[in-house]
């Protein structure tokens, strides 16, 4: 199946620049059928033969057991015995046994030991080569782990290959979020053409191939390599192929006879019927399996699949056995081709058989209450548990097709609340007025009514309607405290904290991030514990003290880390960096940026890889390094305008200046000016502030001083009243403007206005700009001596 593969071999074999410094990741995606499977045998043959590590495994079951059966393989590899890849005790008894539960604690345990045998194995061999078959049939958490050996800040050079069933239109987000991101690329195995369809036909044959059976191979299958190994089975089968003395004969009126099956997926059904139907019902209870399973479960399953026909199913080609004795079906498309056509009440009790079988973990079990006909009850338990790990975007469908499926289920008023939390918090505040009116319709509790308020209220935060949220938080707030439901106070009092902060006073602000506080350490969020915390940094921050706020992140950081909160401690580095950011510790900035990026990226959470690239970006501008400035923004803009919307501004803005300080001028004015039309869309005045300031800094790089004096000197007109570090930044910018024009006394003007406000908040970048700007005006003046000396 690997012949006309030879360009994809060649692309996955070859070594980048980038192979000695980094792992690399690309997903192979094709049809069932396409020659994904044979393709990575090839490659690890190649590999093994060159002297090189590799490692192959086809991907199947649970979390647990795949995490696990991946760093056994790694530990075999690495030799782990010795040396500093020796395991911990701990990590030793988990890989020694079998268990279909691993905590965050095991899994960042397993983690670190598996990057560390992979550096053993890459010290000694090479950077290896890692090939995982059937990665779509992977548990999510599972995958999580593999990227979580791809990102390690200890991760060692190595290549990745990651083949699934499907298209691009298809991927999953955690693949989409890897590809946005730029660390990993996609291949796609599109059809053979006619020439190398004869060619395969022909390695089959040992043979050069008929005209006439290319011609029949290719109007069946158009040039997908599976289908057409399936039309030879056929031909030879029905005596169209035939061999005497002179070579193979080629019977053109049997092969006429023969029905092309429209699809890979319909030929292997056709040869699985040819065997009967005790061989298909017993292979449905492997397609139903998601895992390789014991012969006594599929018997408990189905009756029909004991060992006899499951060791018939293996001789036929459509099943494999493994080392342990579980068997599964080959190849993987055969599992929903066998589902697909059965009869919806014949499905549903299938999986209702495959819940009595016996313990299940909390994926396959969800899997299986839902396609019984307990989609309630499962989307429910999903939405939570992605909620739990920040993936609002994906539990948001799950809660609101639970409150669909199930509209006089007790747990109603919960779900409504899970289904509101993860709409506000996915980005999506305009979606919440309906949800919100809908749910407060109906008879809920008051705690549960106090949760739909304040996710309301966050919405009109987030669309600058202060007054509305500020009321609309304080009836939540009452509502809480009337009930004595701790969770609900915290978050009542956490949002109103939130709106109390744009402007209102620092005591009352104080008092709210109190009890929030107090609520949450009472109910046993640490999470919201956590979040308090950060909101009492941001307003610090606001407030100018910056070694308190940096204080605050940094014990709110070691709380996340002690725990393993890693949605908490993302948070908490992306605002911590931004802080740093600010201050200008540019070294700490970019260690904890990268780490966030690096956690939202592993843990599949895309807008918080987007803030982070973002800041990255903006950074790395400010250091002056180009390249990196340039593909962190690239990267951001697509991850924003894909996923977080709110902050594609930002994004844009970052372009901007890592396209100035490339030396595109055009290119940097154009990103400035998207910038600013993003910005003026979601009314973020701070934010528009500093869109401005960038398209004025893109014109004056232009030598365009005039046009960016206009834009600093409108921007300066039309903002609100208050001092920020943008309307710091706005003055002394409009300053240098005025003094290129002439106008020293309109220059001088600007920097008396902008050394006053220096003097009531700090600033760095804004006062390092002011300082230039008094240089320049002393220079301009003739005062050589002080404008030296402000240089």
């Amino acid at each position: 199946l690997v012949l006309g593969r030879e360009r994809e071999i060649a692309r996955l074999a070859a070594e980048g620049p980038a192979a000695a410094s980094r792992a690399r990741v690309t997903v192979l995606r094709g049809e069932p059928g396409a020659g994904k499977s044979a393709l990575l045998s090839t490659l690890a043959a190649r590999a093994a033969l060159a002297g090189k590590g590799v490692v192959m495994l086809s991907c199947a079951g649970d979390a647990a057991s795949a995490i696990l059966a991946l760093a056994r393989r790694l530990a075999v590899e690495a030799g782990s015995g010795t040396g500093g890849a020796a395991p911990t005790e701990a990590v030793r008894e988990m890989l020694a046994c079998e268990t279909d539960t691993l905590s965050e604690k095991d899994v960042a345990a397993l983690a670190d030991a598996a990057v560390a045998w992979s550096r053993a194995w890459a010290d000694r061999q090479g950077a290896p080569l890692l090939l995982l078959d059937d990665f779509d049939r992977l548990d999510p958490d599972a995958r999580a782990f593999v990227r979580r050996l791809v990102l390690h800040p200890h991760a060692p050079p190595a290549r990745w290959v990651w083949a699934r069933r499907g298209s691009a239109a298809g991927a999953p987000d955690d693949e989409r979020l890897l590809l946005e991101a730029g660390v990993a690329d996609a291949m796609e195995l599109s059809p053979l053409g006619e020439p190398d369809l004869a060619r395969l036909a022909a390695a089959r044959l040992g043979q050069p191939a008929p005209a006439a059976l290319v011609e029949f191979l290719w109007s069946g299958c158009r040039g997908h390599p599976g289908l057409a190994i399936e039309l030879l089975r056929a031909a030879a089968a029905a005596g169209a192929l035939r061999e005497d003395d002179t070579g193979l004969i080629v019977a053109a009126d049997e092969l006429s006879q023969i029905r092309a099956p429209a699809s890979f997926e319909e030929s292997l059904l056709a040869r699985l019927d040819a065997l009967g139907g005790a061989a298909a019902e017993a292979a449905l209870a492997l397609a139903v399996s998601t895992r390789p399973e014991p012969a006594s479960r599929l018997h408990a399953i189905a009756p029909a699949a004991n060992e006899a026909l499951l060791a018939r199913l293996v001789e036929a080609g459509l099943a494999a056995r493994d080392e342990a004795g579980g068997f599964r079906l080959t190849p993987p498309a055969l599992s929903s081709a066998l589902l697909e056509r059965l009869p919806e009440s014949a499905r549903k009790e299938l999986h209702a058989a495959a819940l009595a079988a016996g313990p299940l973990p909390a994926a396959e079990r969800f899997a299986h209450l839902a396609a019984a006909g307990r989609a309630g009850e499962a989307l429910e338990a999903a939405a939570a548990a992605l909620a739990a790990r920040g993936r609002y975007d994906a539990a948001a469908p799950h809660a609101a097709r639970a409150l669909e499926l199930e509209p006089a289920a007790i747990e109603r008023p919960a779900r409504w609340v899970l289904l509101s939390t993860a709409t506000v918090r996915s980005g999506n505040p305009k979606d919440l007025a309906l949800i919100t009116a809908r749910a407060l319709a109906e008879p809920l509790p008051p705690a549960m009514r106090s949760r739909l308020l304040s996710n309301d209220a966050a919405r009109l935060i987030a669309a600058a309607d202060l007054d509305r949220a500020r009321a609309v938080a304080r009836e939540a707030l009452a509502l809480a405290q009337d009930d004595g439901d701790r969770e609900a106070l915290g978050v009542a009092a956490l949002t109103l904290a939130s709106v109390v902060g744009s402007g209102g006073p620092p005591e009352e602000f104080d008092a709210l991030t109190a009890l929030a506080l107090d609520s949450f350490t009472r109910s046993g969020n640490l999470t919201g514990q956590l979040r308090a915390r950060v909101s009492r940094g941001n307003a610090a921050r606001r407030r100018e003290r910056r070694d308190e706020a940096r204080g605050i992140y940094h014990e709110a950081s070691a709380i996340a880390r002690e725990h393993r909160l890693r949605l908490a401690l993302e948070e908490l580095l992306v605002n911590s960096g931004g802080n740093q950011l600010e201050d200008g510790r540019f070294a700490e900035a970019r260690d904890e940026l990268t780490e966030a990026a690096r956690l939202a990226l592993e843990d599949g959470r895309p807008r918080g890889a987007a803030i982070a690239i973002a800041h990255l970006a903006q950074l790395e501008g400010l250091c002056g390094r180009r390249a990196s400035a340039l593909r962190h923004a690239h990267h951001a803009t697509r991850l924003a305008g894909a996923y977080l919307p709110e902050q594609e501004a930002f994004a844009w803005r970052s372009l901007s200046q890592a396209e100035r300080n490339a030396g595109r001028r055009g290119r940097a004015l154009a990103a400035a000016r998207r910038a600013l039309a993003l910005s003026a869309r979601y009314e973020n005045v701070a934010d528009e502030d500093w869109c401005r300031i960038e398209m004025g800094r893109a014109a004056a790089a232009a030598g365009r001083w005039s046009d960016a004096g206009r834009v600093w000197g409108a921007a300066l007109e039309s903002r609100r009243p208050g001092i920020t570090n943008g309307f710091l930044m706005l003055l002394a910018l409009a300053g240098r403007a005025a003094l290129r024009g002439g106008d020293l006394e309109g220059a001088a003007a600007r920097l008396a206005e902008a050394e006053r406000g220096l003097g009531s908040q700090a600033s760095p970048y804004a006062a390092a700009v002011a300082e230039t700007l008094r240089a320049e005006l002393a220079l301009a003046r003739g005062r050589m001596a002080e404008g030296a000396d402000a240089a």
